[in-house]
Order: structure tokens, then C-alpha cells, then sequence
């Protein structure tokens, strides 16, 4: 999967907001991306991303983050990981663009330490600890 979307074959929301989300780590000097090493994505479904990741600073730990594009529509009270608070702007009430989208994950989720968001991290079967705009059950790596 992470070969299709590198050479363009996948396509859909999903498709273009990981393509850019990866291509954003690469190139972002707006937060730690550069310290940033992913070791899996993929796409989950029409609207969400994942990525498994090692974090800016702590290149011992393995996190996993699930990003939809409903996080972005859905406006609300501040709370970790509200992606309508802050980043780059999505306009309520508009599509949302994947690239922006994108950008937001890779700068402000992926590209930063991890904080406070290690207090909220669910652990899977792999010793992944995901957060992010996750279900009951946790993501799974497509084979």
C-alpha cells in the first residue's frame, strides 16, 4: 500500500492526505518533522490516515496516529488533538482540503513531541501506542 501511494497509484482523499502528509515530514521545518521516523502508513478508509511513527525525542518509543477528516469538520471545545483549533486554516463550513489536512498532521501532531499525549496512548498487541481519532479497536496494518 505505502508503494502505491509513493508512485501515485492510489487516489481518493485518503490517498492525496497521506502522499502529502509523508512529503510534509520530509520538507517541514516548521516543527521537528526532520526528527521524525515513520515506519508505516496507510490509508484507513475514505476519510482517516494512519501512521506509525517514532517521535521527535524519543526515537525509543513507536507510536501510531489515526487522523479522519471528520476531527477537522467536526468544531468543539479544545481538547488534545482538535484539529480545529489551531495549524493551518480549514474554513468551517468548507471542503476539507487534504493537503491542508495534511500539513496539520504532519507539522502539529507528527512533528511535535509527544507531551501530554502520552497520558492518552492505547497500547495494541505490537507495543504501538496509538492516539488520534481512534474507534474501539484499534488500527491494523493491512497486509
Amino acid at each position: 500500500m505505502l508503494a502505491d501511494l509513493i508512485t501515485g497509484r492510489a487516489d481518493g482523499w485518503s490517498a492525496i492526505a497521506l502522499r502529502e502528509c509523508l512529503d510534509r515530514l520530509r520538507s517541514s521545518t516548521v516543527t521537528e518533522a526532520g526528527r521524525v521516523i515513520v515506519e508505516d502508513a496507510w490509508i484507513d478508509g475514505e476519510d482517516a490516515i494512519c501512521v506509525v511513527y517514532r517521535p521527535p525525542f524519543d526515537s525509543e518509543r513507536t507510536v501510531g496516529l489515526r487522523r479522519s477528516r471528520r476531527a477537522a469538520e467536526a468544531p468543539g471545545e479544545w481538547r488534545i488533538g482538535d484539529m480545529t483549533t489551531w495549524g493551518y486554516e480549514m474554513p468551517p463550513g468548507q471542503p476539507i482540503d487534504p493537503t491542508i489536512f495534511a500539513w496539520n498532521v504532519a507539522d502539529f501532531d507528527i512533528g511535535e513531541p509527544l507531551g501530554f499525549i502520552l497520558t492518552i496512548l492505547r497500547a495494541d498487541d505490537d507495543g504501538i501506542g496509538w492516539w488520534g481519532n481512534l474507534d474501539e479497536r484499534l488500527p491494523v496494518r493491512p497486509h
